[in-house]
């Protein structure tokens, strides 16, 4: 009997034992799985990060892009008037008649700065070219105009400053210079 006993007690030590290992055992899976499963969400979570990161680039990307085409449409629709501006400014048979086919172009303001509403009655032929037309890089409403000019048997270099207030013509300064 002592050794049914004996047995009894081994038996039972080895199931608390075995009890004890699947309980640790399992114990041990679950700690991994939810260690995987941080490890997951973590790895989920950078992705995501770095997803948003990249959509953030692509649409800043689109914006400037964006952007740009309309800066260029701009400057395309500026570079149009400033041509059409400075044909009809320097090609003119009196000064009343260049006046009144530049006003559209110029600001309330700039009409009255430059006196375009004022009469002259100076009749004189004027015939000119534009050469080049450039815009001021660190300022985008600033252009000047290259060209030359023939009024009155004399012909001139011509420089004109032009600065844009709300797509029209803010102000505007003619320079003339004889040739050499």
């Amino acid at each position: 009997m002592i050794g049914k006993v004996i047995r009894m007690k081994k038996m039972i030590i080895v199931l608390v034992l075995l009890s004890i290992g699947g309980l640790l055992g399992a114990q041990y899976g679950t700690e991994k799985n939810r260690k995987i499963e941080e490890d997951y969400q973590q790895n989920i979570s950078e992705v995501s990060k770095e997803r948003d990161k990249y959509k953030l680039a692509l649409d800043s990307m689109d914006q400037e892009e964006e952007n740009n085409s309309t800066n260029e449409n701009v400057n395309k629709e500026r570079e149009n008037n400033l041509s059409d501006f400075t044909d009809k400014l320097l090609n003119f048979d009196s000064i009343d008649d260049r006046n009144k086919a530049i006003r559209d172009y110029l600001t309330t303001n700039c009409i009255k700065e430059q006196g375009i509403d004022v009469e002259i009655n100076a009749d004189f032929d004027s015939t000119g070219t534009i050469n080049g037309i450039y815009q001021d890089t660190a300022d985008l409403e600033h252009y000047i105009i290259l060209g030359k000019d023939n009024s009155r048997g004399a012909e001139h270099d011509v420089l004109i400053d032009v600065v844009f207030e709300n797509n029209k013509i803010g102000n505007f300064k003619i320079q003339y210079m004889e040739m050499r």
